[in-house]
């Protein structure tokens, strides 16, 4: 539970420990390959309904990421981890608010997946 606490929020991750049928208190190591398999697909296939946004004035966009002299610009892979495809908001890329970082995750989402595995 804690390893999964540590990059989700609790209740997130209260859930999909319910939902994989683990005991919240075994360790990393000693989850059965099912187990992990279900979570790798709970989360991969995890989506959200968004029902409502704040308006334009309101809208926040968060800095910060991985410098773009560390991917390779036409495929987006990571030049220090082999097989790490890096897009979206982990790139360090910023824009005007009004949908540029959007566009950004999706243009760079599209580029990293048409990579991988080539």
């Amino acid at each position: 539970q804690n390893q999964i606490e540590g990059f989700l929020p609790k209740r997130l991750a209260a859930f999909l420990i319910q939902e994989i049928a683990i005991d919240g208190t075994v360790q990393s190591n000693q989850v059965r390959k099912e187990q992990r398999l279900r979570l790798a697909k709970l989360l991969l296939g995890f989506s959200v309904i968004i029902e409502d946004s704040l308006p334009i004035e309101q809208a926040v966009v968060t800095a910060g990421g991985l410098k773009l002299s560390e991917v390779d610009p036409k495929t987006l892979r990571s030049k220090q981890i082999k097989n790490l495809t890096i897009c979206g908001e982990l790139l360090n890329v910023l824009g005007p608010v009004g949908g540029y970082n959007l566009t950004i995750a999706l243009s760079t989402g599209f580029v990293a997946g048409s990579n991988i595995g080539l």
